[in-house]
């Protein structure tokens, strides 16, 4: 019985040292919250569909659709090192309700100082390639070439205006990875400082206008006035112009604390 009972003790004794509690590991690392708040522009004014607008070129064009992706947003350390938001991807389209201002929550940033803000005009090729179509990456949005299995990086259609004041049509399909562009824009010393808990709001501005080239270094510079009644650009060397120019959109305004 007395052999029992020390078994007993013995087997009661381990399973006690089984469901020990251990210590608390050491606590996570404070985080931070930055808003990106992009701004779609045609120059000075706010960028809205069926609305008249003059190119830098000169000519006067009218957008019925505007859409395009940024992805692979970035957070950059003035030693080099950065914070990626994971499945970074964002369609932005400018719709008939007049919405052309976008935001995106990066959540759980570390704290410090950073010097640069970056992102995509495009989609990498692991993703425009890859099977992923949730989301914004889903083909009903209309952001997908069925027979190509690529993506459309920028869709920009509309009216143009002719000399004699007759309408002609545009469209710009701009897609394939060669017009993957990556973008940094730099950030003023002490500009985004996060910490614990904080709350920022970077604002982003997109200036469509610049799609239309016109500027020194310009990948483009459309004519519309002399074309035919429609003009069209969808791959080759002018699309990859294109993609040049939209690369030069973006510019950073103010950096906000909520």
């Amino acid at each position: 019985m007395r052999l029992m009972i020390c078994a007993g003790w013995a087997i009661a004794s381990l399973v006690a040292a089984s469901f020990r509690v251990l210590p608390p590991g050491p606590p996570a690392a404070p985080t931070a919250e930055v808003r990106v708040r992009v701004r779609n522009v045609f120059g000075a004014e706010r960028l809205q569909l069926h609305q008249s607008y003059t190119t830098l070129p000169g000519d006067v064009v009218e957008l019925t659709r505007y859409a395009y992706y940024l992805s692979n947003l970035r957070l950059q350390r003035g030693d080099g090192t950065e914070w990626r938001e994971p499945r970074s991807w964002h369609l932005l389209e400018v719709d008939e309700d007049g919405t052309s201002d976008f935001t995106f929550v990066l959540a759980g940033v570390p704290m410090g100082e950073y010097t640069a803000i970056g992102f995509a005009v495009g989609l990498d090729s692991l993703v425009n390639h890859g099977p992923d179509r949730a989301g914004p990456l889903n083909p009903d949005f209309g952001m997908f070439w069925q027979w190509e299995s690529d993506y459309v990086f920028l869709k920009c259609e509309g009216y143009f205006q002719k000399p004699a004041r007759e309408l002609g049509a545009f469209v710009y399909h701009v897609a394939r990875d060669g017009c993957y562009r990556p973008v940094t824009l730099p950030l003023a010393p002490g500009q985004l400082v996060l910490s614990a808990g904080a709350a920022k709001i970077v604002e982003v501005t997109a200036d469509a206008r610049q799609l239309f080239g016109g500027f020194p270094k310009a990948g483009l510079t459309l004519k519309l006035a002399q074309a035919d009644s429609a003009a069209s650009i969808m791959a080759g060397r002018n699309a990859a112009g294109l993609a040049d120019n939209y690369a030069r959109m973006f510019s950073v305004g103010k950096v906000l604390s909520q």
